[in-house]
């Protein structure tokens, strides 16, 4: 199974330029891309899954970033959104920082290893200053797109 992050997050799925005026905003514009996939079967099980996941601690990691995740049996396969808010929004980051990008991923309930693979490579690419520093700075989904698939093809760090 590919685990490029491309495999997994269509042009539909991604936002930029979104504003939120707090977490529980923000997570719904996340559910929001997410459910204009096909995979997932029931909107509002995804939903519920999403926010008890959050109950339990943020999914804020620090460095401006967030990623929400759920599994769930009403989600064929694996699926990703991207959003990007670049004034921030207050998410209960562990570092109390705003998050500008949140990255949400939605898997079957059967997939916790290729659920646990996707999430540690965006991991991997977000770990990286520049990669944030130049997703936050993009205009368009068509930027956003290139630049993942560089690093999807191993052209950056």
């Amino acid at each position: 199974m590919s685990y490029k992050i491309s495999s997994y997050l269509t042009r539909d799925a991604i936002a930029v330029n979104l504003r939120a005026s707090g977490k529980q905003m923000a997570l719904d514009e996340m559910l929001e891309l997410l459910g204009k996939n096909n995979a997932v079967k029931d909107k509002d099980a995804l939903r519920r899954a999403i926010y008890e996941r959050e109950k339990i601690a943020s999914t804020g990691i620090g460095y401006e970033v967030a990623i929400p995740h759920a599994r769930l049996a009403e989600v064929d396969g694996l699926v990703a959104a991207l959003g990007i808010f670049p004034d921030g929004v207050d998410f209960d980051a562990i570092d109390e920082q705003p998050v500008k990008i949140i990255f949400a991923v939605a898997a079957h309930i059967d997939m916790q290893e290729d659920y646990t693979r996707l999430v540690a490579r965006i991991g991997r690419f977000l770990i990286k200053e520049h990669n944030r520093k130049t997703l936050v700075r993009c205009a368009s989904v068509d930027e956003v797109m290139a630049l993942i698939g560089a690093f999807d093809n191993g052209e950056l760090p």
